[in-house]
């Protein structure tokens, strides 16, 4: 028993000393890297947000869309619609650290508070993760002085880590 302590020891301060540490290997990217993939693209669709929630146009997910902001109380926001499916949670990917609240269902709007963590992506600016009790979420941008942001979500298939 000795001598295999021993050879672990010897084994662990070899590999101290030439810098071999055991890395951890991802098969996936996370939401921020696979979303500023999005983000750097070219534009996939443009759409006007709502002033309102009702009527307010559909986003899917891990699709680039640029997102013109209208007129509201405050400055410019609006409005759009994304529909969760079978894979919560959802995030939220933006290029401009914009004020942004979530509805789903019944509930009330919370807004969020969400900050960029993907070094290498200077498009991204603002993330958001989210775990919806409903089907459909609707996220409502502003007021900001900004008149457009680009907005992916994707959900689903990641761990979020912060």
């Amino acid at each position: 028993m000795k001598p295999f302590l021993c050879v672990m020891f010897l084994g662990s301060i070899a590999s101290a000393l030439t810098g071999c540490h055991a890395q951890v290997v991802r098969d996936s990217p996370t939401p921020e890297e696979f979303g500023c993939r999005f983000l750097e693209g070219k534009v996939v669709a443009s759409m006007t947000a709502s002033p309102l929630v009702e009527g307010a146009p559909e986003v899917v997910a891990n699709r680039r869309y640029d997102v013109t902001l209208v007129d509201v109380p405050g400055g410019k926001g609006g409005s759009v619609v994304f529909k969760v499916g079978d894979s919560p949670p959802a995030y939220v990917l933006m290029s401009a650290d914009v004020p942004l609240s979530i509805s789903d269902g019944p509930n009330p709007p919370r807004p969020s508070t969400g900050a960029a963590s993907v070094s290498g992506c200077p498009e991204l600016k603002a993330d958001h993760m989210f775990v919806p009790s409903a089907d459909r979420m609707t996220l409502t941008f502003g007021p900001t002085s900004l008149s457009s942001v680009i907005v992916v979500v994707t959900h689903g298939q990641y761990m979020h880590v912060h």
